[in-house]
């Protein structure tokens, strides 16, 4: 039980079972619906999603009939959160934290990180208890930033598989 978080990644390999991702990201769903846990993602969810369909869509005539189709989509596995000013500045430590500690490895600051912030700056600011995506950068994650959150399962797998 409690607050769980899905990243962008989660809802393209459930929505679009990019990388043949569906079953286990149902899986998750289950487990987490069994549990009466608080599903939640981000605005930011919507809007990386959406941009999506509309690169795949945006010369046909059903293009946003199609978008709004993937925002009800969205909205009905989740709960959606909106960025206030605690997200934008507890994302902006991470991303800064992320960049010293590459910085550190003289690679730089990742700017892809930017998007990655600000969800687990979501999550922390939502208290979840787990956090879920298909995202490999998210394991070397600044743990100071994020001890609100309980657990960053990346990759996403089912914490219990017999359900």
């Amino acid at each position: 039980m409690g607050n769980v978080y899905l990243d962008t990644s989660f809802f393209f390999g459930y929505i679009e079972n990019q990388g043949g991702r569906r079953e286990e990201a149902e899986k998750i769903l289950k487990y987490e619906q069994e549990l009466g846990s608080v599903i939640l993602t981000s605005v930011l969810t919507v809007n990386e999603f959406c941009c999506g369909v509309y690169d795949r869509y945006r010369g046909d005539a059903d293009c946003e009939e199609r978008v709004a189709e993937a925002i009800r989509r969205i909205r009905r596995i989740a709960n959606v959160y909106g960025l206030n000013d605690d997200v934008l500045r507890r994302g902006a430590r991470i991303q800064s934290a992320w960049g010293a500690l590459y910085g550190q490895r003289g690679k730089g600051r990742d700017r892809k990180l930017r998007w990655d912030s600000l969800h687990l700056a979501t999550a922390a600011e939502l208290k979840a208890v787990r956090v879920y995506a298909w995202d490999d950068r998210w394991h070397e994650s600044p743990e100071a930033e994020l001890m609100e959150v309980g657990e960053v399962i990346s990759p996403a797998l089912c914490p219990q598989l017999d359900l």
